[in-house]
């Protein structure tokens, strides 16, 4: 099933914005850890759920770029080793 171009490019945003989150998000957890354990404890299930969100979609995304690279028979050592860089899935997918 072919992703539209647009959806793609609307994912890898979401993505960055996911990532971006998870930043301030454990930055704040790295602040109440200083403090107060009980209130970094209250982050520590939002912030394990978004990176799940992150990993899942991270996953999908390297998947439609390692199908879209072989229809277009791009080859990179980094396919091999299964390491994909945000850069990268752009370069493929857009």
């Amino acid at each position: 099933m072919e992703i539209e171009p647009s959806t793609l490019s609307t994912r890898l945003i979401a993505l960055e914005n996911l990532i971006d989150k998870a930043k301030e998000s454990l930055h704040d957890l790295r602040e109440k850890l200083s403090g107060s354990i009980v209130e970094a404890f209250s982050l520590l299930e939002p912030f394990t759920a978004l990176m799940k969100n992150i990993e899942e979609e991270y996953i999908s995304l390297c998947r439609v770029a390692i199908e879209k690279a072989q229809d277009l028979d791009i080859e990179s050592p980094q396919f091999d080793e299964g390491n994909f860089t945000l850069a990268l899935l752009k370069d493929i997918i857009s």
